[in-house]
């Protein structure tokens, strides 16, 4: 199998998998839409502004592709619905003309990122600049994608890039080529749906042309086709921007590459591919040894031995009805299965994940700082699985010390100056409303002892004064553990000793729930005399912990077992998995509970497209398992509808 047809399998199982490094942000009243299987290609190391801050600036350099391996790579590739260019600064490439003809050879979408400074600065002439480059250019297959960022356009004379997008505009209006625009900001610092607000202010200052573009746009429903929302860059450090140590581990967004040789290298992800020195687990390795490992990393190996025995008649039912897809989606359904019939609560996924994150960091960082958490709404394990990964790297002298210094210099700092002068600890941060972090109105600012960590024991889901802490490794023996919100404000005189008392035993009792009872006890050792004292103070060492999803939540128990880095449930799209866990029944679960999973699984069943030819899915073996659900009332009548409307479209198919 090549590696372009085992990308078409995985996209026809995952309907999400290909939204993942540009797609992190969502917006709301958007509805995220599958995209065709794709990749993208890693084609120059040169760029015409190599900036220090960019997040590819580890990999910058002189040398190119050449034209003849990306023949043969584009020939690996070939039936993708899109290929992706990238660098670098593509429009540097000496042979980007035959680049793009045997992309185009290879895919239906050729895509080409770039700095828009070869369109110049006068909108009308850019179709020139661009023919001269790529004189068969059209908006038939042609996608030129800008970075809009405020990094970028600082790079530039003013309003240079506010040129270049109307410049890739009015290519769009030409039929030249599609513009898109890849927008970087550091307000779309999360994984969670944004409000339109936020995205309009985040772009007005660098590109008046897209603020007043992107409500045209979301109105025609044609977002996903103008903009991609990148979170994935978190901020300055250390002079660079940060990836997400998550994306080396869970971000299914495959990206090739070369090594000195020339020799192209496939990546388990772009954010593995930007490190430098990637860690061994996020390289999937030449195009040779990618196909089988790529679809291993997918959940779409059978070299595992099955889950469950009961997974094994499934999968032999399916043969049997020769359900080709749903053999497919079967592979894909086996470790989400057996999760889900293991469920305790989280425990289980939560240890699996922070080994999965520490195997990454074990193998060093890649030269440059990585970021872990922050203030992505996830499903309820994103703060076990940092704390349970802290534990792990605190086994190391060089990460504990530095792990213990940050956290000495947070406590310390929200009560103590570098003088010694008293502060006042508030918060002034973001409340968390409904799933959305809503910032606090200008100037106010709130006591620390209201705030909590995500899931923290004794706080409600109504406590809405949420700190998403984030970890900043630097390197393989230095870390930052940061608090997003709270911050200590001068005062003229030392908190009184109640107040003191309360304050400074919630903000133990958070690093207790995140760093564990052994760092709070150093962390408080470390302490300057005063905070030392007034610790003793406290009645009994402050202890926390994480109240995960429960045992007894069927339907977070199926969107945690489904975990994937979009955020988009592709398993919610899983017919076969929906059914097979109707048919097995409630298992460990509650009757109530396991009620209000039955009514989400029929639900999310029904939204699957319905089949309109003889090649559309008429789900045979999801049929041949819903058929043997035991149900009553409601969802027993849900049922039979579904299984009357997949009945009809498989007749009517048959006889077409």
């Amino acid at each position: 199998m090549k590696l372009g047809q085992a990308l078409c399998r995985i996209a026809a199982v995952h309907p999400h998998y290909f939204n993942s490094f540009y797609r992190r942000v969502r917006v709301v009243r958007e509805t995220p839409r599958p995209v065709p299987a794709a990749a993208t290609v890693d084609v120059t190391h040169v760029c015409s502004l190599r900036c220090p801050f960019c997040i590819a600036a580890g990999v910058l350099g002189d040398r190119e592709m050449d034209v003849a391996t990306f023949a043969s790579l584009a020939a690996e590739l070939e039936g993708i619905g899109r290929l992706t260019l990238i660098g670098g600064e593509p429009f540097q490439h000496k042979g980007l003309s035959d680049l793009c003809r045997q992309a185009r050879a290879a895919a239906s979408e050729v895509e080409i990122f770039t700095n828009g400074l070869v369109l110049g600065t006068v909108p009308d002439a850019a179709r020139e600049r661009l023919l001269e480059r790529i004189p068969d250019a059209s908006k038939d297959w042609l996608t030129l994608v800008l970075s809009v960022d405020p990094d970028h356009a600082s790079r530039m004379s003013e309003g240079r890039l506010e040129l270049a997008v109307r410049a890739a505009l009015a290519l769009d209006r030409a039929g030249l080529s599609r513009a898109r625009f890849s927008i970087t900001h550091a307000a779309l610092r999360t994984g969670s749906y944004l409000d339109t607000d936020t995205l309009v202010q985040a772009m007005q200052p660098v590109s008046p042309t897209l603020a007043r573009l992107f409500p045209e746009r979301l109105l025609e429903g044609r977002l996903q086709d103008t903009f991609y929302f990148n979170s994935v860059i978190c901020g300055a450090a250390e002079g660079g921007e940060l990836l997400r140590i998550e994306d080396l581990a869970f971000s299914p967004e495959v990206a090739i590459s070369f090594d000195t040789a020339g020799t192209p290298i496939v990546f388990t992800s772009l954010a593995a591919m930007w490190t430098g020195t990637p860690p061994p687990g996020a390289v999937l390795g030449t195009l040779s040894q990618a196909t089988d490992r790529l679809l291993g990393h997918a959940g779409l190996s059978v070299a595992a031995p099955p889950s469950t025995s009961e997974w094994t008649r499934v999968f032999e039912l399916a043969e049997g009805l020769a359900d080709a897809p749903a053999r497919d989606r079967l592979i894909r359904a086996r470790w989400p299965l057996s999760d889900f019939e293991s469920w305790d609560g989280g425990n289980a996924l939560v240890r699996r994940r922070a080994d999965a994150l520490f195997q990454m960091l074990a193998h060093g960082v890649g030269g440059r700082p990585m970021q872990c958490g922050g203030d992505e709404a996830a499903d309820g394990l994103e703060v076990p699985v940092m704390a349970a990964l802290l534990a792990r790297m605190s086994a190391r002298p060089g990460w504990r010390d530095s792990l213990l210094r940050s956290l000495t210099s947070f406590v310390a700092g929200l009560f103590l100056d570098e003088a010694g002068r008293p502060r006042r600890p508030v918060y002034a941060g973001e409340r968390e409303i409904l799933g959305n972090r809503v910032p606090l109105a200008p100037g106010e600012e709130l006591p620390i002892n209201q705030v909590h960590l995500p899931g923290e024991k004794g706080f409600g889901p109504r406590h809405e004064l949420v700190i998403r802490p984030r970890l900043i490794v630097l390197n393989d023996h230095e870390l930052r553990l940061e608090f997003p919100g709270p911050r200590g404000i001068p005062a003229e005189l030392p908190l009184p000793r109640r107040a003191m008392d309360s304050a400074l035993g919630r903000v133990l009792s958070m690093v207790a729930a995140l760093a564990g009872p052994e760092i709070l006890r150093d962390t408080v050792a470390s302490l300057p005399e005063p905070l030392k004292a007034a610790s003793a103070r406290l009645p009994g060492a402050p202890s926390g912990g994480f109240s995960l999803l429960g045992t007894d939540d069927p339907v977070a128990a199926f969107h945690a077992c489904t975990f994937d880095r979009n955020r988009q449930r592709s398993d919610e799209e899983n017919a076969e998995l929906l059914a097979l866990l109707l048919a097995r029944g409630r298992g460990r679960f509650s009757d109530l509970a396991w009620t209000r999973f039955v009514s989400a699984a029929l639900t999310w069943l029904e939204r699957l497209p319905a089949p309109t030819s003889p090649r559309s899915p008429i789900y045979p073996t999801a049929r041949a398992l819903l058929s043997r659900v035991e149900s009553k009332g409601q969802p027993q009548r849900r049922i039979g509808k579904l299984l009357d409307a997949w009945g009809r479209a498989a007749s009517d198919g048959g006889t077409r």
